[in-house]
């Protein structure tokens, strides 16, 4: 199965090194089918087969209102959806789901969420069953919402920060790791700061994960955007204080920052994961967009963590959050949609192309649809698969409350980077 995996990776690669292909105009085109059921902040995971499992999220309007247990799986040969099975808790918005290696390998864990923050489950691609989901843990500190899940070189999952949903509804400086061969939960080290809505990295040379940015919230008040960054170390289970970045960013969840990486990079650990990364990759990580208040200013900046630390690079054409930050297989990076302003909620259909060559971001066709809090997931076959999301072109009272979630064919849509 992995090498098969891989040589659909690589293939990619190689289609891309085409001349004829290479000059081709990117494109957005909708899928033959669209979602079952509306979703919004919710997850999408490819699978080892090149399915998409999506699972969570809201899944009615006005967001938040309903929080529905059914998963769907998209099929890139029929660009279609198809009933996934029912989750066996209640998840919503703010979960994550992460691919696993070890233990159950293929399968995903599901953790936290709204309605569900100190539950987690498993769906398992094996299971003879129709249902392929079962619970584990539960998940040892608190319960969470709007944390990270970021899958370790070692099998295990790095679960960090978010917000408690208890009473005090704080955000968090706890953390701990997921350990697929035991499919439990034990403690490790705590975040210096607390934060959700933040994004985790691992970073190339696989023995650290880049915290950035983030919410900080008190007795359920967002106060403040966090400037700081912070590094886990792998090897000792504790968090060290990076250098700050240029920026207080948050609201970076949907915009989770990639580690910028070449074709055959990003083949090999697509198909094999992490573990199979070597030597020699590169260590950028951009952070681009994001809010530099809770309730104000929208960012279009953008900056590199590079040689350990932060450095400006060229701002996008529109200033966003809610967005998406995908990879391709050429190495640049594709950003799409968010919220934008003024005012705050505009919902963006427009989408820009990173170069880390140049370090600047140029437009690129706009998407099908308007759409925030959705999600982006690179297929196998280099395509970008954007499925749900928010949309509305203004929200009223500077709040997402009466936003319309995609339950049109626009629900979803294909980005293609080379169109033959």
């Amino acid at each position: 199965m992995k090498i098969r995996l891989l040589v659909l990776a690589l293939a990619v690669c190689g289609a891309l090194l085409t001349p004829a292909l290479a000059q081709k105009t990117p494109s957005w085109t909708l899928t033959k089918g669209h979602l079952m059921i509306p979703r919004t902040d919710h997850t999408a995971t490819l699978l080892k087969d090149g399915r998409v499992l999506i699972v969570t999220g809201s899944t009615a309007s006005p967001p938040g209102t309903v929080h529905d247990i059914t998963a769907e799986l998209y099929n890139p040969d029929t660009e279609t959806f198809a009933p996934g099975g029912d989750t066996q808790l209640c998840h919503g918005e703010g979960a994550t789901a992460t691919r696993l290696l070890d233990g159950c390998d293929g399968c995903v864990l599901i953790v936290g969420g709204v309605c569900s923050g100190d539950q987690a489950e498993i769906y398992d691609p094996h299971d003879p069953h129709d249902n392929k989901f079962h619970t584990v843990g539960p998940v040892t500190i608190h319960n969470r919402v709007f944390h990270t899940a970021t899958l370790l070189p070692n099998g295990k999952v790095l679960i960090a920060g978010g917000v408690s949903q208890d009473s005090t509804s704080e955000s968090l400086d706890s953390a701990e790791l997921f350990d697929p061969a035991t499919e439990q939960f034990t403690e490790t080290g705590r975040l210096n700061t607390r934060r959700l809505y933040h994004s985790a990295t691992l970073l190339a040379d696989e023995r650290g994960v880049l915290i950035v940015g983030g919410n900080h919230r008190t007795q359920g008040v967002d106060e403040n955007c966090e400037r700081s960054a912070e590094i886990y170390d792998l090897n000792e289970g504790k968090f060290h204080p990076a250098e700050d970045m240029n920026d207080p960013r948050c609201y970076l969840r949907q915009s989770q920052a990639p580690r910028l990486q070449k074709c055959f990079q990003l083949a090999i650990e697509l198909a094999l994961g992490p573990q199979a990364r070597g030597d020699g990759a590169d260590d950028n990580v951009l952070i681009a967009g994001g809010q530099s208040s809770p309730r104000f200013g929208v960012l279009p900046s953008a900056e590199l963590f590079e040689r350990k630390a932060f450095h400006r690079t060229g701002d996008m054409n529109d200033a966003r959050f809610n967005h998406t930050l995908t990879v391709l297989p050429s190495g640049k990076v594709l950003v799409a949609g968010g919220g934008g302003g003024p005012p705050r909620e505009e919902t963006r259909r427009s989408a820009e192309i990173y170069d880390p060559d140049s370090r600047t971001f140029a437009r690129t066709a706009d998407m099908k649809h308007r759409r925030q809090q959705h999600t982006a997931t690179l297929l196998f076959n280099g395509k970008v698969l954007v499925v749900g999301g928010l949309d509305s072109t203004v929200c009223p009272n500077g709040g997402i409350a009466d936003c319309t979630t995609l339950d049109t064919p626009e629900s979803a849509e294909l980005f293609s980077e080379q169109v033959p």
